[in-house]
């Protein structure tokens, strides 16, 4: 995914947390996915308003941590749940 596009959760998906075992999901109608708190981190800030560097560098300063080291981390699972169709990205 492009750093200049700005993901956001396709319509068919919603963040949820699982009511039996308090972690977070990603719902969709295919089914479920189990979030990582990372996972869902990254993708509480998928607003469709956030570019991917945007993202990056508000998890750097909420984390304390470099963005160098973040970015692949958000990319992959940024590319990963696009290639899924759970992601939809406008420019």
């Amino acid at each position: 995914m492009p750093s200049t596009m700005r993901p956001e959760l396709a319509p068919h998906v919603r963040r949820q947390i699982d009511r039996v075992s308090g972690r977070p999901m990603l719902l969709h109608p295919e089914g479920a996915v189990e979030l990582s708190e990372s996972a869902d981190a990254i993708l509480a800030l998928c607003d469709g308003a956030r570019g991917v560097e945007e993202i990056i560098a508000a998890l750097a300063a909420e984390f304390d941590a470099p963005e160098a080291t973040l970015r692949a981390d958000v990319e992959s699972l940024l590319a990963a749940l696009a290639g899924r169709g759970l992601l939809k990205s406008s420019s």
